[in-house]
């Protein structure tokens, strides 16, 4: 393993330029979830925090509130709908990547087999080199977005009675879309890596 980890490195610093955009797009795609699910977050804590001002001082009128009601749950769904598409459209993305890496390094793996690398050992060079800055870059996302939401916090409090439930329910909303990474991560990487050593073994 620690061979592979160094060829992969190798072949990083190789394809500087490459590697560089490509994980460019990966934190722009980590950046835009996160923001997507932090604006979903403190549109549903404006909403609540609405209702729950109309309900007590009636500083809304039942039409009124109605209307905010209608518009805020068709901009939920917006977002929903929208983070749905952009995670899909992610995925497929990156396997087209893939696929377009395995195809443009075809010769270089012949040359591997015939040197007698086994298609296992391929097959984890592969993945590996293209898997391995991902966790890092979904850190370094994460991390940014929460300086974004800590200095921009104070600003929607002052302009918005924001529900006081509001941190839970952010810290709740990244502990789901954690979970939901290592999860999906872990079978990208399965997934892929039976892809691609069933592709190095019809190379033979």
């Amino acid at each position: 393993m620690r061979t592979i980890f160094y060829r992969c490195v190798q072949l990083k610093m190789r394809n500087l330029r490459t590697a560089i955009t490509t994980n460019f797009s990966i934190f722009l795609f980590f950046f835009f979830e996160f923001l997507l699910i932090y604006a979903y977050n403190l549109l549903l804590s404006i909403s609540n925090s609405f209702a729950s001002s109309s309900a007590t001082d009636n500083f809304l009128s039942e039409s009124s509130t109605y209307k905010l009601e209608f518009l805020v749950t068709i901009i939920k769904i917006s977002l929903l709908t929208f983070l749905i598409i952009f995670s899909i459209f992610g995925l497929f993305r990156f396997f087209i990547f893939l696929n377009q890496q395995f195809l443009l390094y075809k010769e270089e793996l012949k040359i591997k087999l015939l040197l007698g690398a086994t298609p296992h050992y391929i097959s984890c060079e592969f993945i590996l080199e293209h898997f391995l800055e991902i966790p890092l870059l979904f850190a370094l996302s994460h991390f940014f977005i929460q300086f974004i939401r800590t200095k921009s916090s104070y600003l929607f409090s002052t302009r918005f009675p924001l529900d006081l439930n509001v941190e839970q329910e952010y810290r709740l909303a990244n502990l789901i879309m954690i979970t939901i990474f290592l999860i999906i991560f872990g079978l990208l990487i399965l997934v892929n890596f039976l892809f691609v050593k069933q592709k190095v073994t019809r190379l033979q």
